[in-house]
């Protein structure tokens, strides 16, 4: 019984999905849109260009196992061509 009342519930949570597609649709659109936005916000230089450019150079990007190549993974990405 348990079964039958699991296997409804998920049957009318379809139709109901199924139902509203052209919605859903619109909100795929919308996030798509804003996307790039979301990932050019990534790539802002959070640290002074002393730190960035400076300290941390291209060569540090290359070397992800020292601590001064994670941190320019992590915080350089725009000198590390992760953008």
């Amino acid at each position: 019984m348990k079964y039958f009342i699991a296997l409804l519930v998920v049957a009318i949570g379809v139709a109901v999905v199924c139902a509203e597609h052209e919605e859903l649709y619109e909100l795929v659109r919308e996030i798509a849109q804003d996307s790039p936005r979301f990932h050019a916000k990534r790539c802002i230089n959070k640290f002074k260009s002393n730190i960035c450019g400076g300290l941390v150079t291209q060569e540090s990007c290359a070397r992800s196992d020292s601590r001064m190549g994670k941190f320019a993974l992590k915080f350089c990405r725009f000198m590390c061509g992760n953008c």
